[in-house]
């Protein structure tokens, strides 16, 4: 768990974000997401509720945006899977 985590600026060339890399991050707020990124594992955003805009290429996408790139799509889908879960 990485409490006080606000950003996140991962190089170009990660191609994949770890399961559980980002779990529980309460304060993480700034996302800024390599191009490249093609998959993130198991729960990587567990309960990140305070992500709701990612940056790619310097530009910014709501992570609800369905026109937003790939790395965003990823990172939406991480955090609603958890969310399902402990709604049920």
């Amino acid at each position: 768990m990485c409490e006080y985590l606000e950003q996140v600026l991962p190089g170009e060339g990660i191609d994949r974000i770890e399961s559980y890399t980002f779990r529980r991050c309460h304060s993480l707020e700034y996302l800024g997401l390599p191009s490249g990124l093609q998959a993130a594992g198991y729960d990587a955003f567990e309960e990140c509720c305070s992500v709701k805009n990612a940056w790619v290429d310097g530009t910014e996408y709501r992570l609800r945006d369905r026109n937003a790139p790939r790395p965003v799509a990823l990172v939406l889908e991480s955090i609603s899977a958890s969310r399902r879960r402990y709604i049920q």
